[in-house]
């Protein structure tokens, strides 16, 4: 973990790494020290009574991943990194039954909690890399510095200021954790089928991707709504998985994810058009905003499948790139505005990030913004026109034939 020591040490997670606290030393959480601890006694039989206490705090925040990542980033910025590892653990590791198989059978809940992890340490990834690089460009503003605190029994008492890597790899750990105690239990390797690393790596990804891709892409999904897809390849470069390929190696193939492309979505039933932005009458203003947890949206591949999901849906525009007469308000990286006056299907809703348009052109969408639309038309919809100077660049829409929703 970053902190008062860092010049004083290996700056990579992966590498134990000692300081001189007071007269006495204490180990800064990192990768390896903390994925150690799960196949310990410890960890393996139930959770501590940190962990116990800081669950219900993780649950009732669960919703809010701008809230729930702030929690994280506190926690972990006041030397909780293990109490943070140990409660995602716990959370998404399916019994108390170190050979369970990974996800349980309840696999909708399995997925629920992960995404929404996920998207919470997005946030604290995000937290910490504008702390860190003392960038504050409307992305999200930085939370406060009191509030809920995950604890653990086992961090030692050091001075840290995580940064973006620092904060992955806690998730890392935790994701690990539920891979060790769960699903390696579903897999082995045989006599002449494992002589690599390699070997065993694609092996692990056969079976086990499915316990750690929901939060893996909540995480990378969250991110590039934000614009900081890099941060997760700064974590995980090529150097650092080949130091441990079969654990950070695993995480990174694993770690794929499609935001959609538009030239294919032409192929499709979305009847998809770049630079469009189609009439209708609004039936979801912002699908991200006003969903909780994990945000769904993060293309306009995903636009168009909520749309799909939505029996009086037929018409989607999605706003996927910073654009002056576009996706720019909040800076033009931010997820949602904050939830308008009213309430109803024609207001952004109280779930993301939140924020206002700092740049005072009053009606423009931050990036990621999904709107249904519903609209009476022979072939295809009526476009807004454009004013030729460029105000529709970063809009995406599509329609569909009469469907229910799926």
């Amino acid at each position: 973990m970053g902190g008062v020591s860092r010049s004083h040490c290996v700056a990579i997670a992966v590498i134990v790494c000692l300081v001189t606290i007071q007269g006495g030393q204490a180990q800064i959480f990192n990768y390896t020290t903390a994925v150690s601890g799960w196949t310990g006694n410890f960890f393996d039989k139930y959770p501590s009574a940190q962990t116990n206490s800081s669950t219900p705090i993780v649950r009732q925040n669960m919703d809010t991943p701008a809230k729930l990542g702030a929690i994280l980033y506190n926690s972990i910025a006041q030397n909780q990194s293990y109490g943070v590892a140990e409660v995602m653990r716990w959370l998404m590791r399916p019994s108390f039954d170190p050979s369970a198989p990974t996800p349980s059978a309840n696999i909708t809940e399995f997925n629920r909690i992960s995404g929404a992890l996920g998207a919470a340490v997005a946030y604290a990834m995000t937290y910490a890399y504008q702390n860190m690089s003392n960038i504050h460009d409307g992305v999200v503003g930085l939370p406060q510095a009191n509030g809920a605190v995950l604890r653990s029994a086992v961090d030692p008492l050091v001075s840290v200021a995580p940064n973006a890597t620092d904060v992955f790899f806690v998730a890392a750990s935790a994701l690990m954790g539920v891979v060790f105690n769960g699903c390696d239990a579903n897999w082995r390797c045989h006599v002449g089928d494992c002589n690599t690393p390699e070997d065993i790596v694609r092996k692990r990804v056969g079976v086990c991707c499915t316990s750690v891709s929901p939060m893996l892409s909540a995480i990378s999904r969250q991110l590039h709504l934000f614009g900081y897809d890099y941060l997760i390849d700064t974590a995980l470069p090529a150097y650092i998985q080949a130091e441990n390929p079969t654990d950070l190696e695993f995480l990174s193939k694993c770690n794929k994810v499609d935001f959609g492309d538009t030239s294919q979505l032409a192929l499709s039933a979305c009847n998809t058009n770049a630079s469009t932005n189609y009439m209708g009458s609004t039936v979801l203003l912002d699908v991200n905003s006003n969903t909780p947890g994990a945000p769904p949206v993060a293309s306009a591949q995903d636009c168009c499948l909520a749309c799909l999901g939505n029996a009086q849906c037929n018409v989607w525009v999605y706003c996927g790139s910073e654009n002056t007469y576009g996706c720019s308000g909040c800076n033009g990286k931010a997820l949602n505005y904050k939830a308008g006056a009213g309430s109803g299907a024609q207001t952004f809703g109280p779930y993301g990030s939140g924020c206002y348009d700092t740049e005072g052109l009053g009606s423009l969408f931050p990036m990621g913004t999904c709107t249904l639309k519903s609209a009476a038309f022979r072939t295809s919809p009526q476009a807004y026109p454009s004013s030729g100077n460029g105000d529709f660049l970063a809009f995406t829409s599509g329609y569909l034939p009469p469907h229910s929703a799926s």
